[in-house]
Formats: C-alpha cells, sequence, structure tokens
C-alpha cells in the first residue's frame, strides 16, 4: 500500500482493495505458523474464482460486487458455551460475518465461498449475528476487526468494536 493510499484513509472513507490487501497480507503474516488458509488478494474477485484453499481452517475478505466488504471463514465451529473455537473437519460450512442488517445470500459471495472451497456444489452457508455497522463506509473495517479474533481463537459475534478507533490499527 502507498503512502497516498495510507493518508487517505479518513475517518469517513471507504477502504479500497488496496487497504483491504495490505490488511490481508498483514493477517497471513500472524497466520502463517496457525494452518489458516485464503487470505487472498481480493482482486481474484475480479476474476470471479479464488484459487481454492488446501487448509483445514481459511478466512476470506470478499467484494460483493456492491461497495460492501464481508469475511468469509471455514473450517471454524462455534461453541455455543464459551467464546473459544473448534475445528471440526466435516463440517462444510462457511460463516458470513457482514456487518449489514440484511442476511440475504449474496450469489457472487457464495460462488467465491464456493471457489475457495474447491467445489462446485452450495455449501451451508452461516450468516453470523454480528456487531453491525451503523454508517455507510465501515464495512471494510469491520470485515478486517471479525477476522482478528478468528485468528486468535475467539468468535467475533461476541466482541464489541469501538468504531472511533478501528480505523488506527
Amino acid at each position: 500500500m502507498s503512502a497516498k493510499d495510507l493518508n487517505n484513509i479518513t475517518p469517513t472513507s471507504w477502504l479500497g482493495t488496496s487497504h483491504i490487501n495490505a490488511a490481508l497480507s498483514l493477517l497471513h503474516k500472524k497466520v502463517d505458523q496457525q494452518n489458516i488458509g485464503g487470505l487472498f488478494n481480493v482482486e481474484y474477485g475480479c476474476f470471479a474464482e479464488f484459487p481454492p484453499v488446501n487448509k483445514p481452517k481459511w478466512l476470506q475478505i470478499i467484494h460483493n460486487g456492491m461497495d460492501h466488504w464481508v469475511l468469509a471463514a471455514h473450517g471454524f465451529v462455534f461453541d455455543g458455551n464459551n467464546d473459544d473455537l473448534a475445528l471440526i473437519k466435516q463440517r462444510q460450512v462457511v460463516y458470513i460475518f457482514n456487518s449489514l442488517q440484511h442476511v440475504k445470500a449474496n450469489p457472487l459471495v457464495v460462488a467465491f465461498c464456493a471457489s475457495l472451497l474447491y467445489t462446485k456444489e452450495k455449501e451451508q452457508i452461516s450468516f453470523m449475528y454480528n456487531q453491525r455497522q451503523t454508517n455507510g463506509y465501515d464495512c471494510g473495517v469491520f470485515a478486517v476487526a471479525f477476522a482478528i479474533p478468528l485468528t486468535e481463537g475467539h468468535n467475533p459475534c461476541h466482541k464489541t468494536f469501538d468504531t472511533r478507533q478501528l480505523r488506527k490499527h
């Protein structure tokens, strides 16, 4: 990401492709030893296909084609009794963390999830009940914020993010 891109992050600006890719690069370095895949350059979405992931867990920020970023996660199972995450390989569930109120499956997001799983079949998609944005420009920072607890073994649905501080990180 260029210095110009970094300087263009204001309290009300949308995060663009270069911002999201920079965040994914940092996350990739963080999870390198954790057997978490994905975190691909979001420009794969321009070609309507991400590379398949050959790791049991993966994370990917996806642009839905309508000015909105979401986080897709696979290989994580959420235990309702605590905040910890466990891995169950036999479940083919893709969790979508969406900071907007609607929970309708976007066909583009579904197609991207199938390409990441390397299958033509529609897998089960579960929309998570997570913190929602209260404006029209924070979807990118929320997509990144949702990924961080997952890399630390926690459920982002149990987190409340201070939206005034998100962009500073």
